[in-house]
């Protein structure tokens, strides 16, 4: 065997090592049909870099291809960028390994997982706002119409808790919330202005639509827009 073929099944090795450090799923050295589709396989022979997430004792250490953060957490520069810029911007300390895990995988291929809570759907819809992943922004968007039950009958498929936590942290996932602007934001607001009866009659809700105006213009908006249609419903 030549010095060209050790070093090529050397780096699908690695390559593999890495995919199974990032998914958790046994891969077998040599087989690369993992990576079958084509805007992911393209991006396969550019470095793998360091990604930091989390901080202290929740740090954890992601191996990621350059191609796949070029141009969403990392700007578009092409070849040239240095070790220390690479350094300087792979670290996320106030992101969770929660939500990178789920998005480390989505860039990769997979499909976000079946049992994901709508809570986790609205922090994955805002880092995907926060690292420029326009597909990541669209899966959550589907996964949380079918979350919410929307195209249901039934207006009460979340407990009125669930929709105050979600009302509760939408604006530090989604920076002024504009429902004519964004779509999870208008999933939220629509589905709270269906509930409003029983929401108004909480104390929770009482105090959040104070504490933040932005939530109750958009509610309130919903419950009077009599022509809105849900779209995909």
């Amino acid at each position: 065997m030549n010095p060209g073929e050790n070093k090529e099944k050397l780096g699908q090795k690695q390559m593999s090592l890495r995919w199974e450090q990032l998914t958790s799923v046994d891969v077998d050295a040599g087989d690369l049909k993992l990576f079958r589709v084509p805007k992911i396989s393209k991006h396969l022979n550019t470095p793998t870099i360091k990604v930091y997430v989390g901080f202290g004792s929740d740090l954890k250490i992601y191996y990621i291809h350059w191609g796949l953060l070029e141009g969403r957490l990392l700007p578009t520069v092409g070849k040239h960028y240095s070790e220390e810029y690479v350094k300087h911007r792979c670290r996320f300390p106030e992101e969770t390994t929660q939500i990178f895990d789920i998005y480390a995988q989505f860039i990769y291929g997979a499909d976000l997982p079946r049992d994901l809570d709508t809570l986790t759907l609205l922090k994955l819809y805002g880092f995907g706002l926060r690292s420029f992943t326009k597909e990541l922004r669209h899966a959550t968007v589907d996964r949380m119409i079918t979350a919410l039950g929307l195209g249901r009958d039934d207006p009460n498929y979340l407990g009125n808790e669930e929709v105050c936590d979600l009302l509760l942290i939408m604006p530090h996932e989604i920076p002024e919330p504009d429902e004519n602007q964004d779509p999870m934001a208008d999933l939220i607001f629509w589905y709270a202005a269906r509930r409003l009866t029983t929401l108004k009659k909480m104390t929770t809700f009482n105090h959040l639509i104070h504490d933040y105006p932005e939530i109750s213009c958009g509610i309130l908006m919903k419950a009077c827009d009599a022509d809105y249609h849900l779209p995909g419903v």
